[in-house]
C-alpha cells in the first residue's frame, strides 16, 4: 500500500534547478532515509513532501494515503510565540491529549480544587491513565521537566527535543523528519532509535548520523545530480549496491567513449552528410557525445573501519596537572 507519493515534482531557485520531475512512492511500512550532498535540495524534498512547500512542475501532485497521520519534524521547529512547554506538547485536537493538558494544569495550581477534581474525572472518564504515563516516560527520555518554561527562552536543542516530544505523544504513524538526532544525547539517540524501529511506522527522513541511519531505515532513496535512485536495504547495503551502480555507470562510459571515437572517425572521412540516413548517423553521434560529455565520475576515498558508537564514557583521565609558570589552569583533575 502506497503510504506517501510524489509525482513529477520539480523545484529551482531562480536559474538554480535542484530536481527537475521526480517520482518517489513510499509503500507502508517503508523506513526511507534520504542522502544526498549539501545543498542539493534534500530539506526541500522533505517540506514538499509534508506539504509545507508546494511543488512545481506540469502535473506535480504529493498523495498521502487518507487513513495516514503524518507528523513533520523540521531541522528548526517553529512554535507559537507565547508558547509554553505545556502548550507546545499539547498542541492538538486529540480529547485524551487536552483532557491530559488540563491535568497537568491543574497539577500546576492545587490550590484550586475543583478544577482539579473536574479534571481527575475526566481522565477517568477518557481512561486516559495509562497514555498519561506514556507521556511521562517520554518527557523523562528527552529531559523535559519544566512544563511552564516559555518556549522563547529554550535553546535550540531544548526547541528540538520538545518538538520531538510533541511528535511521538501525538501518535503519527507516517513521520517526515529532517534531522531527528540533532541535539540529542546517545541514550537519546538510543531510545529514538527503539522507537522508530516499531513496525507501524512510515518514514521518510534526513540524517546525517550514520550508525542511525544504519539501525533504522530498511530503503535508502539517493538525491543524486537531480536524480532519484532506490535502494532496498540499510545503508551498508546502499554503499555496496552504489558502487556496483558506479562501476556499470563507468563501463557504460567506457564503452560509450570507444564507440564516439569510431564515429567521429567515420564522419572526418565522409562527405558532408546529405541522405536520411547520413543525417540520422550524424544525429546519432552527437547524441552519444552527450552522453559521454554529461558523464560524471566523483572518485572517492572510503576507508573501511568496523566501528560502532562509543558508549557513554568516552575519555577517562585521571590527576591531571596543567599550569603556565606561575598560573595553575588546573591541578589533580
Amino acid at each position: 500500500m502506497i503510504y506517501l507519493e510524489l509525482e513529477q515534482v520539480s523545484k529551482s531557485y531562480g536559474e538554480k534547478v535542484l530536481f527537475d520531475a521526480l517520482s518517489l512512492p513510499l509503500n507502508k511500512g517503508n523506513k526511507a532515509a534520504l542522502v544526498a550532498k549539501n545543498g542539493t535540495g534534500k530539506s526541500t524534498l522533505l517540506r514538499i513532501a509534508a506539504g509545507v512547500d508546494l511543488p512545481e512542475g506540469v502535473g506535480a501532485k504529493v498523495y498521502i494515503h487518507r487513513d495516514a497521520r503524518m507528523h513533520y519534524l523540521p531541522q528548526e521547529p517553529d512554535f507559537g510565540a507565547k508558547q509554553t512547554v505545556l502548550d507546545a506538547i499539547f498542541d492538538g485536537d486529540n480529547a485524551i491529549l487536552k483532557a491530559i493538558e488540563t491535568y497537568e494544569r491543574a497539577l500546576l495550581f492545587p490550590d484550586k480544587g475543583e478544577g482539579l477534581q473536574a479534571a481527575l474525572n475526566r481522565m477517568d472518564q477518557l481512561h486516559a491513565w495509562d497514555f498519561e504515563a506514556k507521556i511521562k516516560e517520554t518527557l523523562s527520555k528527552l529531559n523535559i521537566d519544566d512544563l511552564q518554561q516559555p518556549i522563547q527562552t529554550l535553546s535550540g536543542g531544548q526547541r528540538k527535543r520538545v518538538a520531538l516530544a510533541r511528535m511521538i505523544i501525538d501518535e503519527p504513524d507516517l513521520l517526515i523528519l529532517d534531522e531527528p538526532t540533532n541535539h540529542l544525547d546517545l541514550d537519546m539517540i538510543e531510545w529514538l532509535e527503539e522507537y522508530l524501529q516499531k513496525p507501524n511506522l512510515t518514514i521518510l527522513m534526513v540524517t546525517h548520523d550514520r550508525y542511525f541511519l544504519e539501525r533504522v531505515c530498511n530503503y535508502i532513496v539517493e538525491l543524486d545530480q537531480g536524480q532519484l535512485f532506490k535502494y532496498s536495504g540499510n545503508y551498508s547495503e546502499y554503499l555496496e549496491k552504489k558502487a556496483i551502480r558506479y562501476e556499470i555507470a563507468g563501463n557504460e562510459h567506457e564503452k560509450n567513449t570507444k564507440a564516439l571515437k569510431r564515429e567521429l572517425e567515420w564522419l572526418r572521412r565522409q562527405p558532408k552528410a546529405r541522405g536520411t540516413k547520413g543525417k540520422a548517423r550524424v544525429s546519432s553521434v552527437l547524441e552519444l557525445q552527450d552522453k559521454v560529455h554529461s558523464y560524471k565520475h566523483e572518485a572517492e576515498m572510503r576507508i573501511e573501519l568496523k566501528t560502532q558508537r562509543l558508549g557513554k564514557r568516552i575519555v577517562e583521565a585521571h590527576y591531571i596537572t596543567k599550569q603556565y609558570g606561575d598560573k595553575v589552569i588546573v591541578k589533580d583533575f
